[in-house]
């Protein structure tokens, strides 16, 4: 998947851009990353190649849950652990959760006059 695909699943999310970060496909608002591919490097690392991989962020006391409730979609790595980030794995994510953990991720970098054009849904 495409950095243009995840981007056209949340247009009504306001001023995302589609960008690089770490050389690699990144969604931004105002500047800052909230979602990037991850490269041929870390799926290397990592031994992952059967799926394109997407690392968003989280709340960090919802982590432990999003891991066990999404198990097999939802994963990290040492790399990421102490740190509010999860790995999705896209080959396998449906449209519905994947767009939600888009927002959610959203949602934990957007400045708050973009979060209250929303509802502020995150606080």
């Amino acid at each position: 998947m495409e950095i243009t695909e995840l981007a056209a699943l949340v247009p009504h999310l306001p001023e995302v851009i589609c960008s690089t970060s770490y050389g690699t496909g990144a969604l931004k608002v105002r500047g800052t990353m909230f979602c990037r591919l991850w490269g041929d490097r870390e799926h290397a690392r990592e031994g992952v190649e059967d799926s394109a991989v997407l690392v968003v962020y989280c709340e960090p006391a919802e982590k432990p849950q999003l891991l066990a409730r999404h198990s097999g979609v939802v994963f990290e790595t040492p790399h990421y652990e102490g740190y509010p980030n999860v790995l999705l794995k896209l080959a396998d994510i449906d449209r519905e959760l994947l767009v939600g953990f888009l927002e959610d991720s959203y949602l934990q970098k957007a400045p708050a006059t973009l979060r209250r054009q929303l509802g502020d849904r995150s606080r």
